[in-house]
């Protein structure tokens, strides 16, 4: 004989309730992984774009364009500093 059809009407209402928290579950574990791989994606996709094509080694820099516009003979990390940051580096 089933017990299924033995119990009373809590033990199958907690029946359908873990049922449905399971399908919750699943389907917030399918929602957060696709979240992390779109994720990845973007992230992936968007630093390629922001890689610098003028990016040249420090010990073949001449100077530096600043973002204002001004030039500067400075190689180093203080290059630019008070005019906005470097633009483009001047290399040999």
């Amino acid at each position: 004989r089933s017990t299924r059809f033995n119990e009373s009407g809590y033990d199958v209402k907690r029946r359908i309730r873990s049922t449905k928290n399971r399908i919750n579950t699943n389907n917030n574990e399918s929602i957060m992984k696709n979240f992390i791989l779109i994720s990845a994606l973007f992230l992936f996709t968007f630093s390629a774009c922001t890689e610098d094509d003028n990016d040249c080694p420090p010990e073949s820099r001449t100077g530096a364009i600043c973002n204002d516009g001004t030039t500067s003979s400075a190689t180093g990390s203080g290059a630019c500093s008070g005019h906005g940051g470097v633009s483009n580096w001047l290399c040999n």
